[in-house]
C-alpha cells in the first residue's frame, strides 16, 4: 500500500538512505498518484543527495496534488528560492 512503502521510505531517509528511500516512494506514488506526502518526500530526499531539479519537480508536484496542505506556503517560498538561486543552465539527465 502507499502508506507503507512511504513509512519504508521514511525511515530509509532518516537512516540516510536516499537512494532507497527515493525507489520507495517512486513506489509510493505508483501505488497511488494522489498521495501526496511521498512526492513532498521525494522532494527532501533529492535536496539531501544535492539534486536540486529533481527536488524542486517534487516539491511542485506535491503542491499541486495537494495545494492546501499545511505546509504549502513554506513549500512555495522553497520553490521560490531554488527559482532566484538557480542561475545555472539546466542539465539534462
Amino acid at each position: 500500500s502507499p502508506q507503507e512503502f512511504y513509512q519504508q521510505g521514511t525511515v530509509a531517509l532518516k537512516d540516510g538512505q536516499y537512494n532507497k528511500a527515493v525507489k520507495l516512494f517512486i513506489r509510493c506514488v505508483q501505488a497511488d498518484k494522489n498521495f501526496g506526502r511521498c512526492y513532498r518526500a521525494m522532494g527532501i530526499a533529492y535536496a539531501r543527495k544535492g539534486d536540486g531539479a529533481k527536488a524542486f519537480r517534487y516539491y511542485k508536484k506535491y503542491l499541486q496534488v495537494n495545494p492546501n496542505a499545511s505546509d504549502a506556503t513554506q513549500v512555495q517560498a522553497l520553490l521560490k528560492s531554488y527559482e532566484e538561486n538557480e542561475r545555472l543552465p539546466r542539465q539534462r539527465n
